[in-house]
């Protein structure tokens, strides 16, 4: 059966023709070609090539008269690729058969300058074939630079790396596009996440600033310049506190303190604390401006209970052993409250437990109002507060009876009441005043 040209509109006939005589694929013409060369001297598509190795599988491995595999003619006439990847796949020693002239298929991709794609198909399953000689002595390297091959072919059969192609290229920066896109979509959604996490907390900082002004200037800023609601002008004076403390990262404290102003100097004494340190300088200025108000300080159309918790500035020193919690509330107490009109005596009164404590309720409790009334007007300072909890060593133990009596002076804000201990035990001791009035 000899072959004849046609066109890819005609593949499934030509298909379906070939199957009702599979045995004619075995049959050779008179130069010794199976249909299967027929078909590659043609650049028969893949599907005919499958249709033929389907009836005659041994086809790929068979040569002419002139020693020519297949393989040998899609190499002379540049492909298609596809069909030489599956003559390779079924017979892959064949890039290795050399023809009657001892041309192997790489002699002729490389002398009738077949696209690198198919050249680098032959070179991969048999490298060798770079440098072996026909017989005339020529290279698939010598007939490439002969015959003029593209510089990628002769640079691949030189064993150099090779540019990459076009489509290569593109490939490339598709993928990059992609991969950028794909990065530009991460960027957005966690920006959008930002968003949503910077509108909640300028939320929490404008229902701070209409409960709590003075612990705005804990953050750098001046809650009387903030309009209600002006989450904008917020923002602005939140992002100003922030670059100044980056421009002034190493800045000594020491050296901007006022001569005339022991409150400063007293801060400037303790190492560290910045957020305590802040929290005095916020309460200060609350006091001086309900001063200059002449006005109590808080909301008018809330309970006195509610303006109380708000407006009392109680204090609650939090730390380990040796973290300066009693040396701190005593330089509060003494030196700087009174100073800043916190309080309006000049009065400290410390107390521990034992001060607090007696054999009976009613003793407990007379005992504590008399050192409540002792610190009118001044500071209240409970060490180790967190004592007065009930306790499985102390029974019949009458602390929660101090404490008690110690809330019930709270939000009155007179006297100012400072409590120290341990973190973990002084949210039971927060959890149980705050229930009590």
């Amino acid at each position: 059966m000899s072959f004849v040209n046609i066109q890819s509109t005609h593949e499934l006939t030509l298909i379906h023709y070939i199957l009702p005589y599979r045995h004619e694929a075995k049959i050779k013409n008179d130069r010794g070609n199976l249909p299967l060369h027929s078909a590659a001297s043609f650049r028969a598509p893949l599907e005919v090539a499958e249709a033929l190795l389907d009836a005659y599988p041994e086809a790929a491995r068979e040569t002419n008269n002139y020693g020519n595999l297949a393989l040998h003619f899609t190499a002379w006439k540049k492909g298609p690729l596809d069909v030489e990847k599956l003559l390779l796949r079924i017979y892959p020693e064949g890039a290795a058969q050399q023809n009657n002239h001892g041309n192997l298929p790489l002699h002729y991709a490389a002398h009738y300058n077949a696209p690198l794609e198919v050249v680098e198909a032959l070179f991969n399953a048999y490298p060798e074939g770079a440098n072996q000689k026909n017989n005339d002595s020529n290279t698939p390297l010598d007939l490439a630079i002969a015959d003029g091959a593209s510089p990628n072919v002769i640079a691949m059969l030189q064993g150099k790396s090779i540019p990459p192609s076009e489509e290569e290229l593109y490939n490339t920066a598709k993928s990059r596009v992609d991969q950028a896109e794909k990065e530009l979509q991460g960027i957005m959604e966690r920006h959008d996440g930002a968003r949503e996490d910077l509108a909640e907390v300028l939320d929490l900082l404008m229902a701070i600033r209409a409960g709590h002004p003075h612990a705005m200037f804990t953050a750098g800023v001046i809650p009387d310049e903030v309009e209600e609601d002006d989450l904008d002008g917020l923002l602005r004076q939140t992002r100003s506190v922030v670059q100044f403390e980056d421009e002034n990262e190493n800045y000594d404290e020491t050296a901007i303190v006022p001569l005339d102003d022991m409150v400063e100097i007293c801060l400037s004494k303790l190492v560290g604390l910045d957020a305590l340190k802040c929290q005095i300088r916020g309460m200060r200025r609350t006091v001086e401006l309900a001063h200059l108000n002449n006005d109590t300080p808080g909301p008018r159309d809330i309970s006195n209970r509610t303006r109380a918790i708000q407006t009392s500035p109680h204090l609650v020193l939090v730390g380990g052993p040796g973290t300066g919690k009693t040396t701190v509330a005593r330089m509060l107490g003494i030196d700087i409250l009174h100073r800043i009109g916190a309080v309006k005596n000049e009065l400290f009164v410390e107390v521990h437990r034992d001060d607090l404590i007696d054999k009976t309720m009613a003793r407990t409790i007379t005992r504590t109002r008399a050192v409540i009334e002792k610190a009118k007007g001044g500071v209240l300072f409970i060490d180790e507060a967190y004592t007065l909890l009930p306790c499985s060593i102390r029974r019949n133990d009458h602390g929660v009876t101090a404490l008690a009596e110690i809330a019930k002076c709270l939000p009155k804000g007179d006297p100012l009441v400072i409590l120290s201990g341990y973190s973990g035990d002084f949210q039971k001791v927060s959890f149980f005043t705050s229930n009590l009035y």
